[in-house]
């Protein structure tokens, strides 16, 4: 599994994850967004456009995700979710628990008119301060 952090939008952190979400690499993204969640963030955007696969280790993260954030006030929100993945989150019924929505674009917009602003709210440098740019500036 590798993932990356394509953009943040506000408090919007939008991660995508590439490959398997599985037992022997998920406590990877959970340190990652552990320091992020330090940082502020309470707002997630999942990007599963290339994830392939999830095991129940996987599911159990992506619920405590939702459980840590929704206790700050914030959420976690899928995106672009299909294939098995999208069928195994819906055979748990994740599904209702977990917001899914069709693109990333969706995702963010739900976060924005649940902030109460029906405006595109990205700043004009599409970043936060305290995140690396980019994947070579992550230590």
């Amino acid at each position: 599994m590798e993932f990356y952090y394509d953009e943040v939008d506000e408090n919007v952190l939008i991660l995508s994850v590439d490959g398997g979400l599985m037992s022997d690499n998920a406590h990877r993204l959970v340190g990652e967004l552990e320091r992020y969640i330090e940082l502020g963030i309470d707002q997630l955007i999942v990007d599963c456009t290339r994830l392939t696969r999830i095991s129940s280790y996987g599911l159990g993260i992506l619920v405590s995700l939702h459980k840590r954030m929704a206790k700050k006030g914030g959420d976690v929100k899928l995106a672009a979710v299909s294939g098995l993945v999208g069928k195994v989150i819906h055979m748990t019924g994740l599904g209702v628990m977990l917001e899914i929505y069709a693109t990333v674009d969706d995702a963010r917009r739900a976060f924005a008119c649940a902030n109460g602003n029906r405006s595109d709210h990205r700043r004009s440098d599409s970043k936060h301060p305290h995140l690396p740019r980019d994947p070579s500036e992550r230590s």
